[in-house]
């Protein structure tokens, strides 16, 4: 997980020690509720501009953050491929 993904888990669910932030960790883990995961996926998704479903359920940060990473990137692409053509 790179610092930009990590410090918005950070600000939006106030952690204080870093150490409890790996790929493996939960939002029950992290002892966010669902009110700070909505306010999360909104902060990604406007960091990020993307647009994760509802219906997506990660188990953990790391499926979050692949998906978030894999959604941008297809918005990188679409841009680049717009700018040359």
């Amino acid at each position: 997980m790179d610092e930009k993904f990590v410090g918005i888990i950070v600000k939006e669910l106030d952690i204080k020690n870093l150490e409890n932030i790996t790929s493996e960790s939960t939002m029950k883990t992290l002892k966010a509720d669902s009110l700070d995961t909505i306010e999360l996926v909104m902060k990604l998704e406007e960091e990020y501009q993307i647009e994760i479903p509802d219906s997506f359920e990660p188990n953990n940060l790391g499926e979050l953050y692949d998906y978030v990473q894999k959604e941008h990137k297809k918005i990188d692409n679409k841009r680049t491929s717009n700018l040359g053509g």
